[in-house]
Parts: C-alpha cells; structure tokens; sequence
C-alpha cells in the first residue's frame, strides 16, 4: 500500500529532489499516474549518473561539488553557507534547525521503522510516467541534455534552468 493509497490522496503534486525522483517516480508508475496532477523535480537523479556514461565520465560540476563539500570538517558547514548566501540569518537559523530535527527524528525512530533504500538499474529503467503527466525539472544549466533523453522527459516536460549547484531548493527557493 502507497501513502497516496493510504491516506486516500484524491489529487497531488509530486515534488522531489535528487535520488528522491527515482523513488517518486516508482510511486506515480505503481498508481498508474492516477490521479497525479504534477512532477516536480529539482536536480532528480538519472539512470545516466547512477547506471550508464556519467558513472564513468562524471561531470567536472559534480566532482567539483562533490570535492568542496567533503573539503568542510562536518558537512553541515556546507548547507550553512548556502543557506546565509541566499536567506536572513534568521531564515537560515530556521531552515537548519528543521532539517536538523528531521535528520534526528529519523535517528530517534526504532531501527524496525527504518528502511534501507538501494536503488537498482531495473528500478529506474522500469519507470513509465504517464505522457500526458506535466514534469517541471528544475536544474543547473549543464544538466539540460541529460534531462532531454532521461526517463522523466515526455511531451509535457519542461525544463527550467536555474542555480549553480545541485541544492537548487537551498539557494533558488524564491
């Protein structure tokens, strides 16, 4: 049973972002896209970064990223200074603290709660969302190609580019 399913979602709009697209996107194949009005993606992950050529040719961007984070002593200072370039301090202050929260609520829950995640090749080259589904991806510019030929792109995609990292909805909210 789907959450959808089991709050007896009539109508919704699907927002994800990074590896979260695959797994919403599973949820809008397995429903069958009914009832889903909207996708929107913000920098989702593709079979081609997980499974096909960008597993061997990554883009520089994402090393780039990938080496600047890891360059922090706690990998948090990373999303505080995102957040103080585009957010009052106070907005800031409000956004970490909830996202801290969260990271320690799942922490707190009972490890029989928990589930691991892997997500396999099959997972995402089994994806079929509906053509007529309105999919809003929203990404940094030298994604665009990737998105074009990916599993999210139908006749009624758009792609929007915005932003300079993979943290669009940390930098770009506005």
């Amino acid at each position: 049973m789907t959450i959808v399913n089991f709050y007896n979602v009539k109508d919704y709009i699907i927002c994800a972002h990074s590896m979260g697209g695959v797994i919403a996107s599973r949820l809008v194949d397995q429903l069958d896209g009914k009832n889903c009005k909207g996708f929107l993606l913000i920098e989702p992950t593709t079979f081609s970064v997980l499974f096909g050529d960008l597993t061997k040719n990554p883009y520089p961007e994402f090393l780039a990223l990938q080496d600047h984070i890891q360059s922090y002593e706690d990998s948090m200072d990373y999303f505080r200074e995102l957040s103080s370039k585009s957010m009052t301090t106070e907005e800031s202050q409000i956004l970490l603290e909830k996202q801290y929260q969260s990271a320690n609520r799942l922490v707190k829950k009972d490890v029989n709660f928990q589930k691991n995640c892997s997500i396999e090749a099959e997972d995402i080259s089994k994806i079929s969302l509906p053509n007529g589904l309105p999919i809003y991806i929203v990404t940094q510019s030298f994604r665009l190609n990737e998105y074009r030929y990916s599993e999210y792109f139908n006749a009624k995609t758009e792609i929007i580019s915005i932003g300079t990292n993979h943290y669009l909805h940390w930098t770009e909210a506005e």
